[in-house]
């Protein structure tokens, strides 16, 4: 029986948490990372009654200054927890990316020293006036054999594990740049690599991580905090009025028909001047809109984490290797916001069943107390849940962004994967 499209999507998603999970383990130290996560939690925490204390204060409050107040308090409220999320998704994006970039930059130099192999084999035979060819291609492939074991060319794709263990020994990878990004994205793959490991002197760990995200990268942080969320709101709703536009324009040529040349019935008159500056003043909205996406949205933090660029920089190269690659379909069908999301509602719906049946039970329970305390515990059970859940969500969008930068090394690391997104873009991506 043939899988359904929900089907697929969720065993895509389920493919997407082992191996977010595994590579981010392979990246960064489980202990130290877990410890930074339970501090994040605690702090989250504790924001959180600060803002339901502070809410507490401006309810007492009358007139247009109440009204104000609540809408700094709510923006506020949001900036401050999402800087706690971001922080989260910045160690995990960044040691994503940064551990792909390693795979790419060790994959580059097996091919490099299998061409300088070559060339000397070429150059030997030359000087003995021997067929070049013959030897050169048994020696190849003893070197193939060599280099590249079994385990790495034939991996248990089930089991979404590495065949060549490259992080033996290391804390955390990271490398790669997207310094120049051309139309091409892997073109600079292997010089930006070698560039980011002279850089770091690939001696990166949990701790130089939280450093930098709380220093040079923090900025960056606070952006993605106010800004990343709207900016994927925005982009979600440009590719559907896209959507909607391009099937809108296919309806139209069908329904006209062989009358489409003539103007039988058009009205020539100011309501076509109108139409025509509402369409403009539309795709101006559209073009602004994507400016904003482009340069805000929250996929930035791979780059930021891992190369340190700043935000605009970041996001714009984010946009252009996605744009190159192919890989927005993909992007715009994943289904990791909605899981996570889903999964923060149900666990905070049961909090707030349970806590309204021990209320219940007491006698000086208040119909608008107990509705107050339903709703903050709602909202604090739905924010430190999905606090908890935003590595695993920044993990895969990690996942996707080196797909289409670090294709070789993802291919040969997750065959499955792999293939499957690739079958998921138009045409075939990269």
């Amino acid at each position: 029986m043939r899988e359904g499209v929900n089907d697929g999507q969720r065993t895509l998603f389920r493919m997407l948490v082992n191996s977010g999970l595994d590579v981010l383990c392979r990246s960064l130290k489980c202990h130290s990372f877990y410890r930074v996560v339970v501090v994040v939690i605690l702090v989250q925490l504790g924001i959180i009654i600060l803002i339901q204390r502070a809410i507490a204060l401006v309810i007492c409050l009358d007139g247009i200054v109440q009204k104000l107040a609540l809408l700094v308090l709510g923006v506020v409220g949001y900036w401050v927890t999402g800087i706690c999320m971001k922080l989260l998704s910045y160690l995990a994006c960044g040691g994503i990316t940064a551990w792909f970039a390693q795979q790419s930059a060790l994959l580059q130099e097996l091919k490099t020293m299998k061409q300088r192999k070559n060339d000397h084999l070429m150059k030997e035979s030359k000087e003995r006036g021997n067929n070049g060819k013959s030897i050169l291609a048994n020696d190849e492939e003893k070197l193939y054999t060599n280099t590249m074991p079994e385990a790495y060319r034939s991996i248990d794709a089930s089991a979404y594990s590495v065949g060549i263990e490259f992080d033996e020994g290391i804390d955390n990878d990271c490398d790669d740049d997207c310094d120049d990004f051309s139309l091409n994205p892997h073109r600079h793959e292997y010089s930006n690599n070698t560039e980011w490991i002279s850089t770091h002197n690939n001696t990166l760990t949990v701790k130089v991580f939280l450093k930098s995200a709380l220093t040079i990268s923090f900025g960056s942080i606070l952006h993605c905090a106010l800004l990343g969320g709207v900016a994927n709101f925005v982009w979600s709703r440009v590719r559907t009025w896209e959507n909607l536009a391009v099937s809108q324009t296919r309806y139209e040529s069908v329904g006209q028909g062989t009358f489409q040349e003539m103007d039988i019935g058009r009205d020539y008159d100011d309501g076509s001047t109108l139409q025509q500056r509402l369409f403009t003043l539309w795709k101006k909205f559209i073009i602004a809109s994507k400016c904003f996406v482009r340069n805000h949205n929250d996929l930035a933090l791979t780059h930021v984490g891992a190369y340190y660029k700043s935000y605009t920089r970041a996001a714009n190269d984010v946009m252009s290797l996605i744009v190159a690659s192919g890989i927005e379909p993909i992007i715009h069908e994943d289904i990791s916001f909605h899981m996570c999301a889903s999964i923060s509602k149900s666990i905070s719906g049961i909090v707030v069943i349970l806590i309204r049946r021990i209320m219940s039970s007491s006698t000086n329970s208040d119909p608008v107390v107990m509705c107050e305390i339903m709703v903050f515990s709602f909202i604090m059970s739905y924010t430190i849940i999905y606090t908890m859940m935003e590595p695993l969500r920044s993990s895969i969008k990690a996942l996707y962004i080196c797909f289409g930068q670090n294709n070789q090394s993802f291919s040969q690391i997750f065959p499955l994967i792999y293939h499957r997104l690739h079958r998921m873009g138009p045409e075939g991506v990269i």
